[in-house]
């Protein structure tokens, strides 16, 4: 009993700490998603792609969690702003894939960039050895995260 209890203090722990570094990050990001009129729901369709292009629709919708017309709808505003385009799957004329256009995959890249650029800021100050430790029991924690939570 006592190993739950100090797993879920733990576990608190391990979630406060990452909610502030997430929202300092998120901070930046969202900036510059409002500087081209981009939600974060449209950003996370781009991100999604980025990982994962040539996505269907439904694909999409069931990896963010949203109806299929909820998807549609982001996806034609990408489309529209010509982040994203749809093409017909090479072997099943029936089903239209999505993919980042140079515009999407630009935009990506520099989200990424703000990103990489504010962990750079905040990580400054801390010693080599502990950003290693840290890095080293984030690569022995990943076997233990479901495919589904990430």
């Amino acid at each position: 009993m006592a190993n739950v209890v100090q797993s879920g203090i733990h576990i608190n722990q391990v979630n406060d700490l990452m909610s502030q570094i997430s929202m300092t990050v998120i901070a930046d990001v969202l900036e510059a998603l409002q500087d081209h009129d981009m939600s974060m729901s449209r950003f996370a369709v781009l991100y999604l792609l980025d990982v994962g292009e040539g996505m269907t629709i439904t694909t999409v919708a069931a990896a963010l969690k949203l109806s299929i017309g909820s998807a549609s709808q982001l996806i034609d505003r990408l489309e529209i702003d010509r982040f994203v385009m749809r093409q017909d799957d090479e072997n099943d004329r029936r089903i239209r894939r999505i993919w980042l256009t140079d515009q999407g995959a630009h935009m990506i890249s520099r989200m990424k960039k703000i990103h990489l650029r504010r962990m750079t800021t905040l990580l400054h100050d801390v010693p080599p050895h502990i950003i290693e430790q840290f890095c080293a029991t984030m690569h022995l924690m990943l076997p233990y995260l479901s495919k589904d939570s990430l």
